[in-house]
């Protein structure tokens, strides 16, 4: 896990090795001391990354105020999906009254006419993909969902619909955000999980930060020449 020079960098390397407390510890002293903090998960890391941070912003006086995703091409190792968030101790955008204004435009109860698209652990980024862009054909506008670990699989599906070349027409995230719900577990009460909401519609191009921007462009110059 990598912090050099500003962000937080977290590898599919480091998910056996990084708690969720450790990289929220990390990520709360780092807001605390210098007002802002950027965290990138990338490939498998991106579920440990979400965790982390929604358990931060909920323990202590830290909000996320910005958030994307996208599908970085490392060359010869391959594409990888990554999660950009920032994180400072100052309020930002109102996500949840955002997603509630989106949530009221669209058919989110179960049913074929359904706007929602619920990603499991066990299921496939391709296979809901399809599914993806079936109901796209039917909404301009679907919401992606997933809580716990299958939150990797829910932004590789989102990358794979918007930015994987599969989609006929050209397809936007609109916005993503973080959240909770209770678990039930097999034998015990309830407890918080991080979940992660992904909004796509048809006919947008999604719109990065320029903070973003530049962190992109810092992976991009630490990658070795094609």
């Amino acid at each position: 896990m990598s912090t050099a020079s500003g962000p937080i960098f977290v590898r599919s390397e480091d998910v056996q090795r990084v708690r969720i407390s450790d990289l929220s510890e990390r990520v709360i002293t780092a807001v605390v001391q210098y007002g802002i903090q950027d965290v990138v998960g990338l490939g498998s890391a991106t579920s440990l990354v979400c965790s982390a941070v929604n358990v931060s912003r909920n323990i202590a006086n830290v909000f996320v105020t910005k958030t994307s995703i996208e599908l970085i091409d490392f060359g010869i190792l391959g594409k990888f999906d990554s999660i950009f968030l920032t994180i400072e101790n100052k309020a930002g955008p109102d996500w949840e009254g955002a997603m509630k204004k989106l949530d009221d435009s669209m058919n989110l109860e179960k049913g074929p006419d359904s706007q929602q698209v619920a990603v499991g652990r066990e299921d496939t980024p391709e296979r809901m993909s399809t599914l993806c862009l079936l109901k796209l054909s039917r909404s301009k506008r679907i919401k992606v969902v997933a809580a716990g670990f299958a939150i990797t699989n829910a932004i590789s599906t989102a990358l794979r619909v918007a930015k994987g070349g599969i989609a006929k027409e050209p397809v936007g995230i609109i916005l993503v955000g973080l959240g909770s719900i209770e678990s039930r577990q097999q034998l015990g009460p309830t407890r918080p999980v991080t979940a992660i909401n992904i909004y796509l519609e048809t006919g947008k191009q999604a719109e990065y930060d320029n903070r973003h921007r530049e962190i992109m462009r810092l992976i991009m110059s630490r990658l070795p020449p094609r």
